[in-house]
């Protein structure tokens, strides 16, 4: 624990910062030792402060380990990270294995695709949000730039800050008119309000828009060629002058970079009236790309920085024909991605159903609106201030920029929109387009003027826009009132159904529907539905009867494989609690199987008590735990459960064990008959992998031994190291993939044993020393056992599910996992101080003598010399375990402090470990037993230390 952790009262030291020995009555010799500690501590602080701190992780999970060492959050904590890759969705940090938290601007909005750029620092403090409640990590203003859509523009925070959805907003950016330094959103919308209402202006404002194509155009012209105009209105005059600012700090765009007609503006050359630094655009001609302006306003030139345009466009919007059947197209797909009107009674407004058939959000008859698990947040929409109408016309929702919702009823300006079954609203709160009940396509020339900031990311060359997650421009409302679509509509519409069904995951939640569309590709079927249906798509082999089907949301087929002794390869044919017997996971869990004799029925490879037969190897999705699943089974399903209760995206996986008879790694290792038939097998997951039309993906394995007996000889760790070494030289991945990731667990003293052994402390130690990649779920001592070594299908489904819960934090959400794991010991205040580590998304220590009996003193134990020094009390708290014996040793006497370490020789079958303990951490609720919680319990541990 570094700086950030220490106390501001200098006794609580003593237990926090045990490795700088600032003791009381301590000798001068410990003087030197303390000092640098001291400045080490100092120096990681610094470390920390200084830009030192890289992001790893995975997608938009960042996780950092400082030099510190956080064991906890609070406010104010401070960090300078450098991240390794660009954001692509709103991000989150991990710090120290502490829980991923929102990443969020000065503002408090979460970051946003983009604004994470690699090889950037970013200065961060951990803060509480305006709600109060919500903590997150925020990147403080000045400290780095998050104001960048890479390639495109530099938007400036205020560009983009709009108000709540209300009239007020329209007064007061009237009102700020006068003023050069009014917002550059106020000022937009205060140009295009004051156009309105003074006639004269708003008319030759309208020439110049139609002249130049660009709001920007039209300000300028409106200043420097319609001088009479400017006259007559001063405020329209303001409103130029502050729209031009507007723009000038975001992009300008025209269509040439020579004036048109010799009318000066026209062109991108000639329109100097920008700071230096603006960004510009010409749109077409062999002048095409981007510019950067350099000279003070007025004076100075644009410079060619890039031939390309905005990212991702092959050609421009043109003009084209809108019949029936593009209309319809293009409104159903409207109606999908920004909501319709689904019938719901009470409400007369809701977003579009997912393909669970569920509501997401809705707005009642009174004005309430209806969220579902909070999902205003989660759709990401915090960089815009967007609206919806109800199918009367009314304005019925707003999302401001805060992610805050307001709602606007019995409010009808502009169009009558009684005909209409969708309409949008600009953020002045009138409604500003509409499809009507024909498919029509019908908006408001002058409201979708003020709404073009709110849909046109690309300038103000057009009115009204929809932008795909590409950053390509589908449809397009120009200011001539033209529709403008990219290429051919319908092929557009059609992309972006393709991206929003399979990648989404409310499909791979198992949603039942009609088939609507069956697709014979070789040996397999692959089904899926339209896109406003719910069936989920899969893929299914016809190679036999009662064939299984997978998931096919992903173009991989991850392999999760097993290897171990007796505890790891037996199933749970016998003592499998009835709760979870039939359970399977059809569609997402998949493991190796054989036909059986002469029932010719899919059955488990055999793992205990003969070779495997690896010949004529075939899938067995859908397992059920009863039929033959072991540890590395239930945690594959377990991953799947977990999955679809976090509305996650599922990817189907392939398990597999090829560890049979054999309890020590000279048994086991590279040479031996078990490695070798894993071989084989790995590469039947490979024809499996192929059979399904996917690319093999091995992403984990999983190794539960027995440990090492003490005197053996053995040296567990390097027995370990060459376990992980055995792996990596199969290179499963191909030559430089993707490295696997390795679950183990802390193995039990066995029932007539009486003790742990010291290998089970190597366990911890090698997953501590290789937390990167591998990851000791926790320990076994608290599971049932039906004889004097393995455990009942009970205990075994636990460990799996543990497991699996644990494989979904590090594979999926990319967090950093640390054991419940006793990492210091200090003596203090007449007895000694524990400090134990704290796994993500796990509670406070605490004490469980429900599932397993009480051990004497909670299974803590002291010696002195080998002789049992007497324990008075053993207190938990949230992080710290408080010992204090009935007698505290002598001063300088060496004290042996132990957990879960000594036990009993007399301890029956059926019952736990020989040598165990009653201190666990809660974690959430179990995916396979109603009712209770998948814990981590604190690993066996022993140690020394002087008085």
């Amino acid at each position: 624990m570094g700086v950030p952790g220490w106390s501001r009262t200098p006794a609580q030291n003593g237990a926090i910062a045990t490795a700088i020995a600032a003791l009381d009555g301590a000798s001068a010799r410990s003087f030197p030792g303390t000092t640098r500690e001291v400045m080490a501590a100092v120096r990681r602080l610094a470390d920390d402060l200084s830009g030192v701190l890289v992001t790893s992780g995975t997608l938009n999970a960042y996780v950092v380990q400082t030099g510190s060492g956080l064991t906890e959050l609070r406010r104010g904590l401070r960090l300078m990270i450098q991240v390794d890759r660009d954001n692509t969705a709103v991000a989150t940090l991990n710090v120290d294995g502490l829980g991923p938290l929102p990443w969020v601007d000065a503002g408090g909005v979460p970051l946003q695709p983009g604004r994470l750029i690699k090889g950037r620092y970013y200065d961060t403090i951990l803060d509480t949000l305006a709600d109060g409640s919500t903590v997150a990590w925020r990147v403080q203003a000045g400290a780095s730039t998050l104001d960048e859509i890479p390639g495109l523009i530099d938007l400036r925070q205020d560009v983009v800050e709009a108000a709540e959805v209300t009239l007020d907003k329209t007064a007061a950016a009237i009102a700020a008119a006068t003023s050069a330094q009014a917002r550059s959103d106020e000022a937009t919308l205060a140009a295009a309000t004051a156009t309105t209402k003074a006639a004269d202006a708003a008319a030759q404002a309208a020439t110049s828009v139609a002249q130049a194509g660009t709001a920007v155009a039209a300000a300028a012209i409106a200043t420097t060629k319609a001088g009479d105009a400017t006259a007559r209105a001063n405020s329209a005059a303001a409103s130029a002058t502050q729209a031009q600012n507007a723009v000038a700090i975001g992009r300008v765009t025209r269509d040439t970079l020579v004036d048109v007609d010799g009318v000066v503006g026209s062109g991108l050359g000639s329109s100097l009236n920008f700071p230096d630094g603006a960004v510009g655009e010409v749109m077409f001609g062999p002048d095409a790309g981007y510019y950067a302006k350099t000279g003070a306003s007025g004076a100075g030139a644009w410079v060619l920085k890039t031939k390309a345009t905005v990212p991702g466009l092959d050609e421009r919007t043109k003009d084209v024909l809108l019949t029936k059947s593009i209309t319809d197209d293009i409104t159903r797909y409207m109606q999908g991605i920004l909501g319709r009107f689904n019938g719901l009674q009470g409400f007369v407004w809701a977003a579009a159903r997912d393909s669970l058939g569920r509501v997401p959000l809705g707005v009642t008859k009174t004005g309430a609106v209806a969220i579902r698990r909070n999902l205003v947040r989660g759709l990401a929409l915090s960089d815009y201030v967007e609206v919806w109408g109800d199918r009367a016309g009314r304005i019925a929702l707003g999302i401001s920029k805060r992610g805050a919702v307001t709602i606007r009823r019995n409010f009808v300006r502009g169009l009558s929109m009684t005909n209409y079954i969708e309409v949008w609203g600009d953020r002045a709160g009138r409604v500003a387009l509409g499809i009507t009940k024909r498919g029509a396509i019908a908006f408001s020339r002058t409201n979708l003027l003020v709404s073009s900031l709110l849909w046109e990311r690309y300038g103000l060359r057009h009115l009204w826009t929809v932008v795909d997650k590409n950053g390509r421009v589908g449809l397009a409302i120009n200011y001539r009132g033209r529709l403008q679509a990219r290429i051919d509509p319908p092929s557009w519409v059609a992309s972006q159904r393709e991206a929003t069904l399979p990648e989404t995951t409310v499909i791979a939640l198992g949603a039942a529907g009609t088939v609507q569309d069956v697709v014979k590709d070789k040996e397999f079927y692959r089904y899926k539905s339209t896109p406003d249906g719910v069936t989920m798509p899969y893929v299914m082999r016809p190679a036999y009867a009662g064939s299984p089907s997978l998931l096919d949301t992903t173009s991989r087929l991850a392999i999760h494989i097993s290897y171990g002794q007796s505890w790891r390869t037996e199933t749970l044919t016998d003592d499998i609690p009835a709760a979870v017997a039939d359970i399977g996971e059809p569609r997402m869990a998949m493991s190796l199987g054989r036909m059986g004799g002469s029932s010719q029925k899919i059955e488990p490879i055999q793992t205990i008590g003969t070779a495997f037969q690896t010949s004529a190897i075939i899938d067995l999705a859908g397992l059920s735990m009863s039929r033959g699943a072991n540890i590395g089974y239930a945690a594959a399903q377990a991953l799947a459960r977990f999955r679809r209760r976090d509305n996650a995206r599922q990817m189907p996986v392939l398990e597999y064990c090829h560890g049979y008879p054999g309890y020590t790694w000279e048994q086991l290792k590279p040479g031996t008959d078990p490695w070798a038939q894993g071989i084989l097998m790995h590469a039947a997951a490979r024809i499996q992998a192929a059979r399904y039309g996917k690319t093999p993906f091995f992403e984990a394995t999983s190794f539960t031994h027995g440990g090492a007996v003490d005197g053996g000889g053995e040296d567990y760790f390097q027995s370990l190291t060459e376990m992980v070494a055995g792996y990596d030289a199969l290179a499963l991945n191909g030559a430089g993939g993707t490295p696997l990731h390795f679950f183990t667990d802390q193995t039990a003293a066995s029932i007539g044993q009486g003790q742990a052994q010291l290998s089970y402390l190597d366990q911890v130690r090698f997953a501590v020393t290789n937390a990167a990649r591998v990851h000791l779920i926790g320990p076994r001592y608290p599971y049932p056992f039906r004889d004097n070594i393995h455990h009942t299908g009970l205990g075994y489904t636990r460990i799996g599910e543990l497991e699996g819960l644990v494989k979904r934090k590090v594979l999926d959400l990319g967090e950093a996992w640390d054991c419940a794991r006793i990492s210091a010991i200090a003596v203090e205040n007449g007895g000694f101080t524990l400090a134990v580590t704290r796994p993500p998304g796990f509670g406070d220590l605490a004490v469980d003598t429900a599932m397993i009996e009480a051990a004497p003193d909670k299974g803590f134990v002291l010696k002195v010399n080998g002789v049992i020094v007497p324990i008075a009390s053993v207190t938990v708290s949230a992080n710290l375990v408080r010992i204090i014996p009935v007698a505290m040793p002598a001063s300088g006497a060496t004290v042996e402090v132990s957990y879960a370490f000594y036990g009993r020789l007399d301890i029956p079958p059926g019952t736990h470990a020989g040598a165990w303990g009653n201190i666990k951490r809660v974690g959430p609720p179990s995916s396979y037993f109603a009712g209770e919680t998948v814990d981590t319990w604190l690993c066996a541990y022993k140690s020394t230390l002087v008085v």
